[in-house]
């Protein structure tokens, strides 16, 4: 996974067409995960490193939610849950 020191060289990123987007480990916080709405999360691998040290992140809407598995992706995201 690439590495940023900004945030705008990560969105720069994101804004290319070959660039996936990354796939982040986190856990949830007392907030409720709801399509369309921001989530707050702990994040333990992200792309910009700065994120995982911060005490929870504040995400894009969520554009869809597994229940069951816990994943949910942003327009930046894919969130998996940390095992």
């Amino acid at each position: 996974m690439h590495s940023f020191n900004t945030p705008f060289e990560y969105y720069t990123a994101l804004l290319e067409e070959d660039y996936p987007k990354p796939t982040v480990e986190y856990t949830p916080t007392a907030l409720p995960i709801v399509v369309g709405e921001h989530a707050h999360v702990v994040t333990y691998n992200h792309p910009f490193g700065q994120l995982n040290d911060a005490p929870w992140v504040m995400t894009t809407p969520v554009q869809s939610y597994d229940e069951e598995t816990g994943t949910f992706t942003t327009r930046n995201s894919i969130y998996v849950l940390k095992k």
